[in-house]
């Protein structure tokens, strides 16, 4: 019905007016029920979120529950190996999501010419497994090959994301480690800084944060099997030094310091020496060893096979050279980590030789197939590469139409040196996943069908993780998602470690209190960390030249270009921060800091020190005046003894006084007795 027919003794001004009004009230009702809507769809979307958060949470709180269940088994060693395990897949997780959002993702969205997903349908299984058939692919360096549309109006700028990548994980994992050992250095000795059980032992934390509120079966179990475990460390710690002392007798003293210098005279550089020359060995000849056995993972195994010996033969000299438990596992660890450094170095010298001794023509550009060494396709695609020179790849039907060369078909040409270093970086995580935690497994078994026992070994775990880490840093600037590898690794060897530690592994014999000496393995892998940086810089100053989205230029070049067209103070502090003198100064005030860090733990003992004693005094006062208020009482009661009941006021008020002088003083024994 219209406005006239509802109010006919209006005018029409007034009715324009009326109708106006209307209209703005159905608008604002309208725009009300679309907030509403709106609000609705947020508030669903975040507890759709927060549900999310929740699951994530529980399904991580699960390691938190089973680190803790191994802890009551084995005690605060394995636990601690096992958080450090947790703070290193943390890592993994981070550098994974950088990876992704950086460059893997924009990469799909626009891919360049030279993908096709047709690449993982034309290789069979086991030969992509290989790394057949990946060149080409987001799963290497090389795969990224938009050339001169790189960095073109409206795409993603890949040749800026790679080095951008590099920095951040550099810098993000040097925060991580020097954070948490920031905390772990305020952290000892002192419960106010535990706040949550990821750097020290479940008991330990229970115990300075007074938690009663254990509501479940296991969680209690666990509990208490902590907490007679961290007793049994202390009893042990104890017990030992007793040990070591009744044993220093003079001839004793000479027998183990001849066994300990025999061990690491001529022990310990005969090892050194001898896994050295079988690492180089087995990276010089790695493709014989491949066209031997026919399988591209041959020789990554074998490099698996070293480690593990190595493992064995450090573990039993210096079991055989009678160190101190505590001692013994940071020996250990150290021994590892020497042996490791050497072989990663080795690895990583030949690589360098890899990446730049691949020189000549390009494939595009090159006229004459002559030129190149022919190789043959029937003796399939591992033994046909392997019979080429490091760093080139024998052509098949679809690399020669490429690159519109028919007759570089069954001829070795120039591949992509960084997709071949990305290959190897995949092999050695993949091989030390598969081959490491499967010996495990094999070796546990058998000595349990034997009636030995085995025993976690800690050292050999932290420098797994290490070296994991290490492939992890350097081989992420050649393969993408390595990160997301390496955290595939870290979830496997914790399920391994978890169910060997449950079910095959039986508590150590010799225990020991771990939660103030748990430092060494995060130092370790700062360090590591540090030395990585050395490849690093090389990398992204080195230039490119066959593939990739720096195709004769370095990631610096790139980088600095991009920086040129901005401000001049950009390009001013890119050079500076990329410098090795600016990377190594840094870390030299990092190491400043940790030192500062160390002087304020120092002081904080020692004014813990000084207040124990304060305590302790003033228990002794509190002491002296119980003594005094027990004589008080005694002679108040003689006296209302000997007086009458019909005694004077002032009397009763006398004795009431002293007895009431003896209650307040009693009163405060509690309050003294707690620092006894």
């Amino acid at each position: 019905m219209d406005m006239p027919q509802l109010f006919p003794a209006l005018s029409t001004m007034s009715q324009a007016a009326l109708l106006d009004l209307l209209q703005r009230s159905t608008s604002q009702e309208t725009e009300q029920g679309r907030l509403f809507a709106s609000r609705s769809q947020w508030h669903d979307f975040r507890s759709a979120l927060k549900q999310s958060l929740s699951i994530l949470g529980r399904l991580l709180s699960l390691w938190k529950t089973s680190i803790q269940t191994v802890e009551a088994k084995h005690g605060s060693n394995v636990s601690l190996t096992l958080y450090f395990l947790r703070f290193a897949l943390g890592i993994n997780a981070a550098l994974c999501l950088f990876w992704l959002g950086g460059t893997v993702i924009p990469f799909m969205i626009s891919p360049p010419p030279t993908f096709s997903w047709s690449y993982f349908k034309t290789y069979r299984p086991l030969d992509l497994l290989q790394g057949y058939g990946l060149h080409n692919t987001f799963l290497l360096y090389g795969g990224y090959n938009y050339g001169d549309n790189i960095g073109g109006k409206g795409d993603f700028r890949l040749d800026l994301s790679f080095p951008l990548e590099i920095v951040a994980a550099f810098f993000f994992s040097l925060v991580m480690l020097l954070t948490t050992i920031h905390k772990r250095l305020q952290g000892a000795g002192d419960g106010a800084f535990v706040g949550q059980n990821k750097l020290f032992p479940f008991s330990t934390v229970v115990f300075t944060s007074w938690d009663y509120h254990l509501t479940d079966a296991k969680a209690a179990r666990n509990l208490r099997n902590s907490i007679r475990n961290q007793l049994a460390e202390m009893v042990f710690d104890a017990q030992l030094a007793d040990a070591y002392i009744s044993k220093s007798t003079r001839i004793t003293s000479i027998m183990l310091k001849a066994r300990l210098a025999f061990g690491l005279v001529i022990v310990w550089p005969v090892m050194v020496g001898g896994t050295a020359i079988a690492v180089y060995l087995i990276i010089t000849n790695q493709d014989a060893i491949a066209r031997y056995l026919g399988f591209g993972f041959a020789s990554t195994v074998m490099l698996s096979l070293v480690t593990v010996i190595s493992q064995m033969l450090v573990h039993m000299t210096v079991v055989a050279e009678n160190w101190h438990p505590r001692q013994r596992t940071n020996v250990e660890a150290l021994k590892l980590l020497s042996i490791k450094l050497i072989n990663t170095a080795t690895l990583v010298y030949q690589l360098y030789r890899i990446q730049t001794s691949v020189s000549g023509e390009t494939t595009s550009t090159a006229k004459d197939a002559s030129t190149f060494q022919t190789c043959n396709l029937g003796l399939g695609r591992v033994q046909a590469d392997a019979s080429c020179s490091k760093g080139y790849l024998c052509c098949d039907a679809s690399c020669a139409a490429a690159v519109v060369q028919p007759t570089f078909e069954s001829h070795c040409v120039p591949g992509c040196a960084e997709n071949l270093i990305g290959l190897i970086f995949y092999r050695l995580v993949l091989t030390n996943m598969a081959t490491l935690n499967l010996v495990d497994v094999l070796m546990a078994c058998m000595y349990r069908l034997l009636g030995m026992a085995v025993t976690f070994d800690p050292p050999a775990v932290v420098i797994q993780i290490i070296d994991t880490e290490v492939l992890v840093w350097l081989g992420s600037m050649y393969a993408p998602l390595l990160p997301f590898f390496g955290l595939v690794s870290n979830i496997v060897l914790f399920n391994t470690k978890k169910f060997l530690s449950l079910y095959l592994y039986t508590p150590p014999k010799e225990r020991y209190s771990a939660s103030r000496t748990n430092v060494l393995v995060y130092t370790l892998m700062l360090g590591i960390l540090t030395a990585c940086s050395v490849p690093m810089v090389f990398n992204l100053q080195y230039g490119r030249k066959y593939c990739g989205p720096h195709q004769g230029i370095s990631q610096t070049s790139a980088l600095s270009t991009a920086v040129s067209h901005g401000p001049r103070v950009l390009n001013n502090i890119l050079t500076w921060a990329i410098s090795p003198f600016v990377l190594g100064g840094l870390c030299v005030v990092l190491g400043f800091f940790l030192l500062v860090t160390q002087g304020q733990r120092s002081h904080f003992k020692k004014d813990k020190e000084h207040l124990r004693l304060e305590f302790e005094q003033y228990r002794h006062q509190m002491q002296a005046k119980v003594l005094i208020a027990r004589k008080l009482k005694g002679r108040s009661l003689s006296i209302v003894s000997q007086t009458s009941s019909e005694g004077s006021k002032d009397m009763r008020i006398t004795a009431a006084v002293y007895v009431g002088a003896f209650r307040a003083i009693t009163a405060c024994v509690p309050f003294g007795q707690q620092f006894k």
